[in-house]
């Protein structure tokens, strides 16, 4: 047996399917026929009961003329109708698709109408549902601060919003042929795998890289600075089957957060590095905690790691522990009180270290102290130096009493007895007391210079043994009256370097020197030669009281003197320093060596040798100055003894001498009396010494010679004579030889 369907069966079927109510419209009767379904959506009885007019009522008024003029236009023009409205009836609006066709008899009249019509509340419901999210997304796009780039599930870019346009300088039109997934620089960075896993369907996290869209697509920003610091994240949007549509990028620009932790990085390093430039840590104590934070130099400023307060006791001295303590508790009780202490650390190794603290107390509303900040120095080279400079201004004023005593005893036994041997005895006690204090002024004049980088060399090729010789020469008395053997054992031949003759001596003579001080009577003192390729070494031995091992690195620092015991010798504590600053200026090393107590000391200067080049001759001594003609000689000095005596030496010599005491006095007796030569302190009472060597200057010119005669002798105090007028610029107290041959 066989199963048919009549058509009507078949299209019943098919209406069914598709969830499809017909109609249809007779002409002649004006009555539409409802199937079934088609009253169903209706929500009326099925059956031809209802006219046009009547079923046009049952739409919403808002689409019943746009449904009416699409049936109007299908009945003009011959054609099939769709469109779309809604109903108003008891379940509430309801939307209808609506397709339709006229039909027409034999002689071309119309007759009716067939259509079908479909309930799509569900459908439209949907579409509005989807594009609002549509639109609610790209307004999210629009107005979101992060950039978004929405791709496609092959790596194409879709679309892009205004901040992605604005982070990279770039529409999307720059990147229509720019795959995500086949970037150089992702995979370069390793970005490209998680970008792969994202497209196959999981959210993933990108981390932050620097991104440069021009080193891609060249030319493709228009921002300057086209790199950025950027990190991202990307997520797969998935259709009702769970597979990936599209994929959203959003980028967060992290640049100016790398920047400024770049710029955080580098000011914590520098400041790590001033801090242990410096010696300083600091420190935050939290009183309600009693934590304590610390810079990261910590461990290494304080030796351990500093956590509470506590802490800090394990490395303060003992002795030190009662005053710091206080100090701290008299700043936390008193608000305008600052915290100020100094004290020691004391390390595991038992070595001392004097530490400088400071800080303040911060307050709550209430004025309740709530923490203690501040930060520690390390003050230790600053309480050795000082406790170096009370120790060289009492040896400095041990040094000048020395000569001072026998100076004024000298002068007390002139006054009271005029025996002609013991007068010669008295002068020469009271000229070799004024050397040395002349030594001492000079030592520290040159210390001066060298320190501020003053003193001038005047370098030529020397032979060195001639320059010892001169050293040997200037030391030999002082040697002497130690009564210590001198050997020398010089090079066969000469070795030749660049040198200052005068300063290079100078810095030999004091080794001798200090040779002299520390060696017992009857000790030795040996100067000998070692010679290579490049270099000459100098070494000076003495048989002397030694160096402690623990001086050995410091004799040669400004004021640095043996153990209180061991000063017997008269000295500043700076002869050796001179000797350092001036090899080093001659771009050589000195060093010290000594076994320590008793064991004698050796100091070594090594100096670069010249090759090439030969010792320019020793100029002979000068000849003895010849007795010279008189000469019409004006003093003036505010220190009347000064100025007195000095004209006496003058007048001794047959000289002619008119003292004054101020520039005044000084003008008037130009009045009648004419100088040939004018001796001029600086520092007059009522004017200066430069401004009287101009006057003197412009009324005699050349026929005048101007000597400045003054307690100033730097560099600067010269040149400012010069200036003035002065032919010659002599420092106090004068060399009398020196000043005979300028008078010359």
């Amino acid at each position: 047996m066989s199963l048919t369907f009549s058509d009507s069966e078949r299209l019943s079927l098919s209406l069914a399917a598709a969830n499809l109510g017909d109609w249809s419209w007779d002409a002649a009767t004006d009555r539409v026929t409802f199937s079934e379904r088609a009253a169903a959506i209706f929500e009326i009885p099925p059956g031809p009961h209802m006219t046009w007019r009547e079923m046009r009522s049952l739409l919403h008024p808002d689409d019943a003329g746009r449904a009416h003029d699409a049936v109007q236009h299908a009945i003009e023009t011959r054609s099939d109708y769709k469109t779309e409205y809604r109903l108003i009836n008891g379940s509430g609006e309801r939307w209808v698709s609506a397709m339709g066709r006229p039909i027409y008899d034999s002689a071309g009249s119309l007759v009716g109408m067939l259509g079908v019509v479909q309930d799509i509340t569900e459908s439209v419901r949907m579409k509005a549902a989807l594009l609002l999210s549509e639109q609610r997304f790209r307004g999210i796009m629009e107005q979101s601060p992060l950039s978004m780039q929405v791709l496609s599930r092959i790596g194409s870019t879709i679309r892009v919003n205004r901040a992605w346009e604005q982070l990279w300088g770039a529409t999307i039109d720059t990147v229509r042929d720019y795959n995500i997934l086949a970037d150089p620089q992702l995979d370069a960075a390793g970005i490209t795998p998680l970008l792969q896993r994202a497209f196959a369907g999981e959210v993933v996290d990108l981390p932050t890289i620097r991104y440069d869209p021009n080193e891609t697509l060249p030319d493709s920003s228009a921002n300057p600075d086209p790199a950025r610091w950027v990190s991202a994240f990307a997520y797969p949007v998935k259709n009702a089957a769970g597979e990936v549509e599209e994929v959203v990028l959003v980028h967060r620009d992290v640049t100016a957060v790398r920047e400024a932790e770049a710029r955080l990085a580098w000011s914590e390093a520098r400041l790590r590095l001033a801090l242990e430039a410096s010696r300083m840590n600091v420190w935050d104590w939290d009183l309600a905690t009693d934590i304590v934070a610390c810079s990261s130099n910590a461990r290494e400023f304080w030796g351990i790691d500093i956590g509470r307060a506590a802490d800090f006791t394990r490395v303060i001295h003992p002795d030190d522990q009662e005053a710091v303590a206080a100090a701290a508790a008299q700043a936390i009780a008193n608000p305008t009180e600052p915290y100020f202490s100094q004290y020691r650390l004391l390390a595991p190794d038992g070595r001392l270290r004097w530490v400088e603290s400071r800080g303040r107390v911060d307050r709550d509303d209430a004025g309740r102290a709530v923490r203690l900040l501040g930060v520690t120095l390390d003050v230790t080279e600053l309480k050795t130096a000082d406790q170096r400079k009370d120790e060289f201004l009492a040896t400095l004023a041990h040094e000048l009493r020395n000569p001072l005593a026998p100076i004024r005893t000298s002068a007390a036994l002139l006054k009271s007895n005029a025996d002609a041997r013991l007068v010669e005895r008295t002068r020469a006690i009271i000229e070799r007391q004024v050397g040395h204090l002349v030594r001492l002024v000079d030592d520290l004049l040159d210390v001066s210079r060298i320190s501020r980088g003053k003193l001038v060399l005047t370098r030529e090729p020397v032979d060195l043994a001639a320059i010892v010789a001169t050293a040997l020469e200037t030391s030999r008395p002082v040697l002497d009256a130690a009564e210590l053997t001198l050997t020398t054992h010089l090079p066969s031949g000469p070795v030749v370097v660049l040198a200052d003759r005068v300063r290079l001596a100078q810095a030999i003579s004091n080794i001798l020197n200090n040779a002299a001080k520390f060696t017992p009577a009857g000790g030795a003192v040996d100067v000998a030669f070692a010679v290579d390729d490049a270099h000459v070494s100098l070494r000076i031995t003495d048989s002397g009281i030694g160096i402690p091992t623990s001086l050995l690195d410091q004799v040669f620092e400004m004021f640095v003197q043996g153990p209180a015991g061991r000063r017997s010798a008269s000295g500043l504590g700076i002869g050796l320093t001179i000797v350092k600053r001036l090899v080093e200026l001659h771009d050589g090393v000195v060093r010290a060596e000594s076994a320590g107590d008793g064991a004698g000391s050796t100091f070594v200067i090594t100096l670069p040798v010249v090759e090439g080049n030969e010792s320019r001759p020793e100029s002979s001594l000068p000849e003895p100055p010849a007795t010279r003609a008189s000469r019409r000689v004006l003093v003036v000095d505010d220190n009347v003894d000064a100025a007195d005596t000095l004209a006496a030496l003058l007048a001794g010599t047959g000289d002619e001498v008119r003292t004054a005491t101020s520039g005044a006095a000084a003008l008037a007796i130009l009045d009648h009396f004419t100088p040939e030569v004018a001796l001029l302190d600086i520092g007059l009472p009522d004017t200066s010494g430069y401004d009287l060597a101009r006057s003197l200057r412009a009324r005699f010119g050349s026929r005048i010679t101007l000597i400045a005669i003054t307690g100033w002798g730097q560099d600067a105090d010269r040149a400012r004579a010069a200036a003035a007028g002065f032919d010659h610029h002599l420092t106090k107290p004068v060399d009398h030889d020196q000043l005979h041959r300028l008078m010359e």
